[in-house]
C-alpha cells in the first residue's frame, strides 16, 4: 500500500469520505485532499485533524463550492511535517478515488 492509499484507508477509517487523495502536480511534496459538500467542523475540520496524526500539516485550503451553509467543498493541502517528501510523482492515474478504485 503505498501513502496516498494509507492516507485515504485512514481517512475512511474515521468516517471522512474524500472525493479523492493526489500528490499536487505542482509540489510533490504536498498531499491534496478534495471534500465535497461536508460540514466544516466534522469533515473539513476533523481531516485536518486526522492528517496531522498521520504526519501532516495543513498548509492552504481552497474552497471550490459553497451554499451559505455549514457544508462546502475544498481542496485541502498539506505538507508532511518537517518539509519531508513523499516520494511519488504525480500523475492523473495516480489518484486514488472514493471506493478505493484508481
Amino acid at each position: 500500500m503505498d501513502e496516498l492509499e494509507r492516507i485515504e484507508k485512514y481517512l475512511n477509517d474515521h468516517d471522512v469520505y474524500p472525493e479523492y487523495v493526489d500528490s499536487d502536480i505542482l509540489d510533490a511534496k504536498k498531499i491534496m485532499v478534495q471534500i465535497n459538500h461536508g460540514d466544516w467542523k466534522h469533515e473539513h475540520l476533523y481531516c485536518n485533524v486526522l492528517m496531522d496524526r498521520l504526519g501532516y500539516i495543513n498548509c492552504g485550503e481552497s474552497t471550490t463550492e459553497e451554499d451559505g451553509s455549514d457544508c462546502y467543498s475544498a481542496l485541502h493541502y498539506y505538507e508532511r511535517k518537517g518539509g519531508r517528501t513523499n516520494g511519488r510523482e504525480t500523475t492523473e492515474n495516480n489518484r486514488v478515488r472514493r471506493g478505493g478504485t484508481k
